[in-house]
C-alpha cells in the first residue's frame, strides 16, 4: 500500500475523514477537519478493498447465466441453420426424382423457406447481440475495478463510490437481460411424401385438361415447430396464406374460363343479331317499297294534290320505319356480369377491362374494391345502381 501527499501541505495522506469521505494529512486534520470524525487509513482501506472484491465476486453469477444463454442461443441458432439447410437439401433430393413439369413447384417450396423460415435466424442474432453487449459491460466493469485495486490507497478509497454506481448500473442491465425468456424451437422439419408428389403430378395433368385440381402447398408441406409459440404462429399464418392464395388463384382461373366462354357466346349472339336485323331491315324496306309502288300506281288517275298527299304520307311512314330500323342497326355487346350494353365497335381492350374489373372485384364506375364481407350479388347490385342512376 503506497501513500500520497496532500497537495496543500505536502504531508502524507495518512488519515481518512468520514464526514468528507476524503483522505487528509495531519495538518488538514488540525485545521479544516478538526471537528470531523477521523479513522485510520488502514482500516478504511481494508473495508473498501474488501467491498470492491465482493462486487467483483457477485458478477460471476451474472456471467455464468449469460454464458449459458449465449451457448443455448448459439446452439439453437446453429441447429436452426442446419435444419434450414436440411430442409432445402430434402426439397432438392425429392424433386430430382421428377420431371421438368415439377420445376416450378420446387422453386415455390424453396422460396417459401427463404422468405418465411430463414429470416427467423435474425431472432437468434438479436438475442446474441444483447447478451454479448451485457457481457462486454461486465468485463469492462471488472477490468476497471481490477485496475482500481492496483492503484494507491487514496485512489482506491476515493473511487470506491463510483465503482458502486457503475456496479449497480451494469447489474441492473445484466439482470434485465437474464430475465428475458428465450425458448428456441427444438424441431423444425418438412415432410414431402412420395404419394403426395404423385398426386400433385396427376392433378397438374388434370389442370392442363381444364379440370380442377385439389392438391395445395399446405397439404404437401408439414412444418412442426415445438416450444415456441411465436414461431408456431408464423408457420400457421404461412400455411393459411398459402392455402388462401392457392384457393383464390384456382377461383380466378375458373372465373377467367367462364367469362371467356361467356364473352365468346355473346360475340356469336351479337353477330347473329346483326345479321338478322340487317335481313329484316332489307325485307321490310322491300315490302314497303312494293306497297308504295302499288299505291302510287292506283292513285295515278287522282288529282295531283291528292296523289302528292298520299305519296307524302307513305314517304313519311317510310322515313319513320327507317329511323326505327336505324335504332337497331348497330348491335351492342352485353357485359356477361352486369348486362351493361356497349356499342358493337367498342375497343376490345376497354370491354375486356370492364369485365376483368368485375372478376377482380373493382366497381367500373366508382372504382370501389369489393370487401371481404360483400357477396357477389351485393357487388353486382352496387354496380347496377350506378347504371340506374345514369339512366
Amino acid at each position: 500500500m503506497s501513500s500520497a501527499e496532500c497537495t496543500d501541505h505536502k504531508k502524507a495522506l495518512d488519515m481518512f475523514c468520514v464526514n468528507c469521505d476524503l483522505m487528509v494529512c495531519s495538518k488538514c486534520f488540525l485545521s479544516s477537519h478538526s471537528k470531523h470524525r477521523i479513522l485510520e487509513t488502514e482500516e478504511v482501506y481494508k473495508k473498501r478493498k474488501g467491498r470492491i472484491q465482493e462486487l467483483i465476486e457477485s458478477t460471476k453469477p451474472w456471467q455464468a447465466a449469460i454464458e449459458e444463454n449465449i451457448d443455448e442461443v448459439r446452439s439453437s441458432r446453429q441447429s436452426m441453420k442446419e435444419t434450414v439447410e436440411s430442409m432445402k437439401a430434402q426439397i432438392d433430393e425429392t424433386f430430382k426424382k421428377w420431371s421438368d413439369d415439377l420445376e416450378r413447384m420446387r422453386e415455390m417450396f424453396q422460396r417459401q423457406v427463404d422468405e418465411h423460415i430463414e429470416p427467423l435466424i435474425s431472432v437468434f442474432d438479436d438475442r446474441l447481440a444483447v447478451l454479448n453487449s451485457a457481457m462486454t459491460e461486465i468485463n469492462n466493469l471488472k477490468t476497471e475495478m481490477n485496475t482500481t485495486l492496483s492503484k494507491d490507497t487514496v485512489t482506491v478509497v476515493q473511487l470506491c463510490g463510483s465503482m458502486e454506481k457503475s456496479y449497480e448500473k451494469v447489474g441492473k442491465k445484466a439482470k434485465e437481460t437474464i430475465a428475458v425468456s428465450f425458448i428456441a424451437p427444438k424441431t423444425l422439419r418438412m415432410n414431402i411424401s412420395a404419394p403426395w408428389m404423385e398426386e400433385a403430378i396427376q392433378n397438374i395433368k388434370l389442370l392442363e385438361h381444364g379440370q380442377e385440381k385439389e392438391t395445395s402447398f399446405a397439404r404437401g408441406v408439414s412444418m412442426i415447430v415445438e416450444e415456441n409459440e411465436s414461431l408456431q404462429r408464423v408457420v400457421d399464418d404461412l400455411r393459411q396464406n398459402v392455402a388462401e392464395y392457392q384457393s383464390r388463384m384456382d377461383d380466378t382461373e375458373r372465373r377467367k374460363e367462364e367469362i371467356s366462354y361467356q364473352l365468346e357466346v355473346e360475340r356469336i349472339k351479337n353477330d347473329e343479331l346483326t345479321n338478322e336485323i340487317n335481313r329484316m331491315k332489307e325485307q321490310m324496306k322491300e315490302a314497303w317499297k312494293t306497297q308504295l309502288d302499288d299505291l302510287k300506281a292506283k292513285v295515278v288517275q287522282t288529282s295531283a294534290d291528292q296523289m302528292e298527299n298520299v305519296v307524302r304520307h307513305f314517304e313519311n311512314k317510310e322515313k319513320s320505319l327507317s329511323r326505327l330500323l336505324d335504332i337497331h342497326e348497330d348491335p351492342t355487346k352485353l357485359c356477361p356480369v352486369c348486362s351493361k350494353s356497349f356499342p358493337i365497335d367498342v375497343p376490345e381492350e376497354l370491354f375486356d377491362n370492364h369485365v376483368m374489373d368485375h372478376m377482380e372485384g373493382i366497381c367500373p364506375i366508382c372504382r370501389m374494391t369489393k370487401g371481404e364481407n360483400m357477396s357477389d350479388n351485393d357487388f353486382l347490385r352496387h354496380v347496377n345502381a350506378h347504371y340506374e342512376e345514369n339512366e
